[in-house]
């Protein structure tokens, strides 16, 4: 006959070891107060227009996944750290696991990552992880029942993925966002994943102008003399945040005209790769560098 005992949840039960009831009280503790912030730039634009787009996603049940997929710079990253802010209070738990493609260079990387992902959807709670198959096992079971809120960023390879995640079923109220420069159409061919895509959609040019204001001039719109190099240097850009951040910063520390039109000039030249051009040269700008430092 089994006989269950009534345990009031503040009282310590009193056959309760000390060391148990302790370790349970930190547990509650860190399970409500650690929230897992991102950090947000300040100065991030069109991000709103764009979570408006998918989140409906967001009350679809049983349809875990969002990919966000596109070129690099162009805003993916920063996308999923506006929805995972936006969201994470309304989860049970929260993780966000970023730079997965420069995190997993060598063989115990994955086991890392692996580590942190499941110390987070336990609610802090630290589990020894012998190998990547059996860290992948326990994951596994932990989304089965868990709802939860995952990022996954920068994913550049499937196998990483399911090293991460597993392949069997997840929670239905749960959401995974991963971003990717890859095609994922292979991704998702398990019968018991479903997800949704997002293209990243480029700034338009009011957005690049303001962008671009921002980080030149600490403000969103261009100083006085301005307007039309700004609209001539966001044309360079192609509506790409990451060269708009770059070229405007890079410009900052000299806003005068003969200066903006003389690094104008240069990007003129490079026809071919403006994009390409703008950041390669702000990188050397801004790490003092010249062409022959980087084999220019």
């Amino acid at each position: 006959m089994l006989v269950c005992q009534y345990v009031d949840p503040i009282e310590k039960p009193v056959n309760w070891p000390e060391t148990s009831f302790l370790n349970e009280i930190v547990d509650i503790v860190y399970t409500k107060l650690d929230r897992k912030d991102v950090y947000l730039p300040l100065n991030i634009t069109g991000m709103t227009t764009r979570y408006e787009e998918i989140k409906s996603w967001l009350d679809q049940y049983n349809l875990e996944f969002l990919a966000i997929y596109g070129m690099g710079g162009s805003g993916k990253t920063t996308l999923a750290k506006y929805i995972y802010d936006s969201n994470q209070n309304t989860f049970e738990y929260v993780s966000f696991v970023e730079d997965i493609g420069s995190r997993c260079k060598g063989p115990h990387d994955l086991l890392k990552l692996q580590e942190q992902l499941l110390k987070d959807i336990l609610g802090g709670k630290k589990r020894k992880i012998p190998s990547v198959s059996r860290g992948t096992c326990m994951i596994e079971e932990v989304l089965q029942t868990k709802r939860t809120l995952i990022v996954l960023d920068d994913i550049v390879d499937h196998k990483q993925l399911v090293a991460l995640l597993g392949t069997g079923k997840i929670n239905a109220q749960s959401k995974i966002i991963i971003t990717t420069r890859e095609n994922t159409d292979t991704w998702f061919d398990h019968s018991y994943w479903r997800c949704q895509k997002y293209e990243m959609r480029l700034l338009n040019d009011d957005e690049s102008q303001e962008l671009l204001s921002r980080h030149a001039f600490g403000s969103k719109i261009p100083m006085a003399g301005f307007k039309e190099l700004v609209l001539q240097a966001v044309q360079y850009c192609e509506g790409n945040p990451l060269a708009l951040e770059v070229l405007g910063s890079s410009l900052f520390k000299n806003n005068t005209i003969s200066h903006w039109k003389s690094q104008l000039n240069l990007l003129e030249k490079d026809i071919d790769s403006r994009l390409h051009g703008v950041l390669v040269r702000s990188y050397m700008q801004r790490h003092g560098l010249c062409g022959k430092d980087i084999g220019a």
